[in-house]
């Protein structure tokens, strides 16, 4: 039984952050950057903003809080890939992420 519980609680996080994903950073794809920067702002940092090459730009977003599930510190970064002024993909790095969801 016990293991039967662990693996559904494994399942449902798995499922949540797939969902956090498809519902939040998936739709960003492909919109233009002036768009996310007015939504998102700026990164914070310079290490948060960083030139691959001349074309590709990646822009991080840092989340530090708490979790809600055990009360430890957690920390989320959600990054996205910007070529010739457009999102090309989105990812992120923790599980206590929170965001703007674009509308």
């Amino acid at each position: 039984m016990k293991k039967f519980s662990a693996g559904l609680l494994i399942a449902t996080l798995v499922s949540a952050c797939a969902s956090y994903d498809s519902r939040v950073l998936d739709p960003w794809v492909g919109a233009g950057k002036a768009e996310l920067v007015a939504a998102w702002g700026y990164p914070q940092s310079a290490n948060d903003l960083v030139r691959i090459d001349d074309r590709v730009t990646v822009y991080t977003y840092r989340n530090p809080g708490t979790s809600a599930m055990t009360g430890q510190p957690s920390t989320c970064a959600v990054s996205f890939s910007i070529e010739a002024d457009r999102v090309t993909s989105a990812r992120r790095v923790g599980t206590e992420c929170r965001a703007v969801v674009r509308r």
